[in-house]
């Protein structure tokens, strides 16, 4: 019986770094989009204290990645801050919502759908009671996926539209190759094995591998904390004739 030397090629692996941002208030978010709460204080000349969180949405790889959503009070409620002084975290007056408070308080942002048809985000206020352990939630935004104020038009439910391609993006593309095959689009994640008994090569920004029988490549996108931006597994070509390659591509959204 003939023998198979099964050798595992990888180029240099890019770790898979979550696009989704935490904060002191505590946050999620949807795919792609994240979000931060930071605590502040508001002083008038006069001494009179106001906390409040400013909003902040990353939307990783655009050109408006971090923007200001908005800022609001702990209830839940807009609140835009006079002349006066602003500092970072919580008050000192318990008027200001200094002192000791038994609620932690935290902002979501939560992926939905309305009408079966129509992606949006909605932003929610979550307080909750670390002695009792009760939460209560407070709907404070709709916003459609460029982080705009959205109306709804119809019946709403959680996660986004599974007919849509936002959805169907976060599962992956399998493919059976047999022949030479180039795939030209920016992925979240590959996944290439050669399940046959003929090597093919890769070629991936201008560098080119052999594939043995039995290998596997793969490539996950990260978080490039220097740029602020998601670096994207690049396109690629699989050269070969009468090979058995599988592939499995998560692919770049252009929302």
């Amino acid at each position: 019986m003939k023998k198979f030397i099964i050798a595992i090629i990888m180029l240099p692996l890019l770790m898979f770094v979550s696009a989704d941002i935490q904060a002191q208030a505590g946050n999620s978010g949807s795919p792609r989009t994240g979000i931060q709460a930071v605590q502040k204080c508001h002083e008038t000349a006069g001494g009179v204290q106001t906390g409040f969180y400013a909003v902040y949405v990353y939307r990783v790889g655009k050109t408006d990645e971090q923007t200001l959503l908005g800022t609001f009070k702990a209830d839940g409620t807009s609140y835009t801050p006079p002349a006066g002084t602003i500092t970072l975290g919580s008050c000192s007056s318990a008027a200001g919502g200094g002192g000791i408070d038994s609620f932690d308080y935290s902002f979501q942002l939560l992926p939905m759908c309305d009408s079966a048809t129509y992606d949006f985000n909605r932003l929610i206020r979550e307080k909750c009671n670390s002695l009792t352990d009760v939460c209560t939630t407070t709907n404070v935004g709709d916003y459609d996926l460029s982080m705009v104020a959205y109306t709804l038009t119809g019946t709403v439910s959680a996660g986004y539209c599974t007919s849509n391609a936002i959805y169907r993006d976060m599962a992956p593309d399998l493919y059976e190759i047999a022949n030479t095959q180039a795939f030209n689009f920016d992925y979240y994640s590959i996944h290439i094995q050669n399940v046959g008994t003929k090597s093919f090569t890769l070629t991936m920004n201008a560098a080119t591998v052999t594939i043995l029988p039995g290998g596997e490549w793969w490539c996950n996108a990260f978080y490039n904390e220097t740029t602020k931006k998601v670096e994207f597994c690049p396109s690629y070509t699989i050269t070969g004739t009468g090979i058995e390659a599988l592939v499995s591509n998560v692919t770049k959204h252009t929302n």
